[in-house]
């Protein structure tokens, strides 16, 4: 299962690691790969898992998710 997430506040490729880090924390997520440019984020899960779940882990990481696809 794949999802493609907006985010705002992403703006280089420290941004894209930090948030990268904090969704492949997560159980769930096999894999995570950012683009600050696009201002989207695409992840591979290894099972279902929350919207509210990668919203959390990515306003930790201190961003705002506008949608998750």
């Amino acid at each position: 299962m794949k999802k493609v997430i907006g985010v705002e506040g992403m703006s280089c490729s420290h941004c894209e690691k930090t948030i990268v880090d904090a969704l492949e924390s997560l159980e769930s997520v096999k894999r995570a790969k950012a683009s600050a440019q696009k201002a989207i984020i695409k992840i591979t899960l290894r099972d279902d898992i929350s919207n509210e779940e990668i919203t959390n882990a990515i306003v930790r990481a201190g961003f705002k998710v506008t949608n998750i696809s």
